[in-house]
């Protein structure tokens, strides 16, 4: 069945900070026009303006994209929430429309449906790890699993954050169970947040330490490039814990025991070489190697607001470093490992 124009409009729901982002396409005379990457000026401005209203428009509001005068709406409806409508589209063609024109083209929106809720999950799945633009980059990619997500052993930037005094915080403070996951839960969303802006990739949470990876999934960055993000994320880790003292739910649990420490948050980052990729057996997207131990290593022996980096990247990241105060070099001897392990300590001011 052949069409001059059609505009597909669709929820686009893998951002944390834009969930209810709507993303289209636009075809003309047959051919791809329009979408995210190739935007329309008029479509980007009405999507901005009414979301998902372009749901409920009538036909006439669509003849500024389409120039035909025979159109046909559809709307693409969720399987699970028949009141959730997850996209529209309009199409225009210069053939008489009859009834079977008409079951063809519900037979065309049925299959657009399930394109859609496959494409949709595929998103949700990698946004468990990934920012939306690097979401977007590898759908667009062909056989992007075997490219660029199976496991190899690459360089890079490594971030692991622990959130200091959460033993005391939790059982002097919190106590409840609910209380506690409602707290980390917020902190873990809020760094997730950060490293999602910083092109970073959420490995895992264990407990209250969140563990980040940068350079992956298409290690086309340079070393300074990740440090520049690497020391960006860990200083705004520290930033954004601060601020969630201010929270009110928080604050008034806080207020109930004077003289407890204010939150702070313990990072070690380093860059080093690693197995990457999705291993193990629910083939979540991580990474394996005495580098990633060393990382915990500093996270371990940093202290409130503090940021230890490896004594060997100073000479690199030192331009990246604002606002902070930089401390002369320090090692520790590890067990079972000859050479001993040299950082300096950075503290947020």
């Amino acid at each position: 069945m052949e069409f001059e124009d059609l505009v597909l409009v669709y929820r686009e729901s893998i951002s944390l900070d834009n969930p209810d982002r709507l993303d289209y396409l636009i075809f003309f005379q047959g051919k791809l026009i329009h979408s995210v990457e190739n935007p329309h000026a008029g479509m980007d401005k009405l999507l901005l303006e009414e979301g998902d209203k372009i749901f409920r428009w009538p036909l006439e509001r669509y003849r500024d994209f389409v120039e035909c005068q025979s159109l046909i709406q559809e709307k693409i409806q969720s399987a699970l929430d028949p009141e959730l409508v997850l996209g529209t589209f309009v199409f225009s063609s210069n053939i008489l429309v009859t009834n079977f024109t008409r079951d063809v083209l519900k037979m065309f929106v049925h299959g657009i449906h399930e394109i859609l809720n496959e494409y949709t999950r595929e998103k949700q799945n990698l946004s468990c790890n990934f920012p939306g633009t690097v979401v977007r980059r590898l759908l667009r990619t062909p056989n992007y699993h075997k490219r660029f997500l199976s496991a190899r052993e690459a360089e890079v930037g490594i971030l692991f954050a622990d959130i200091a005094g959460f033993t005391r915080i939790s059982e002097q403070v919190l106590k409840n169970p609910a209380l506690i996951a409602r707290f980390v839960e917020e902190w873990a969303q809020r760094m997730i947040r950060v490293l999602y802006t910083n092109d970073g990739i959420y490995d895992k949470l264990i407990g209250d330490c969140i563990i980040g990876l940068f350079g992956a999934p298409f290690f086309d960055l340079t070393q300074p490039e990740i440090l520049l993000r690497l020391i960006a994320t860990a200083r705004e880790f520290v930033v954004q814990t601060r601020e969630m003292n201010d929270e009110p739910w928080l604050k008034e649990q806080m207020m109930k025991h004077p003289g407890m420490e204010p939150l702070g948050v313990a990072i070690g980052i380093n860059f080093a070489p690693a197995f990457v990729g999705q291993i193990g057996p629910d083939k979540t997207y991580t990474g394996l190697s005495q580098g990633m131990n060393n990382t915990a290593r500093l996270q371990g022996l940093a202290t409130r607001d503090q940021i230890l980096i490896p004594a060997s990247l100073m000479s690199v990241a030192r331009p990246f470093i604002k606002d902070c105060e930089i401390f002369e070099e320090e090692s520790m001897p590890v067990k079972n490992v000859a050479e001993p392990l040299r950082f300096h300590r950075i503290l947020v001011t």
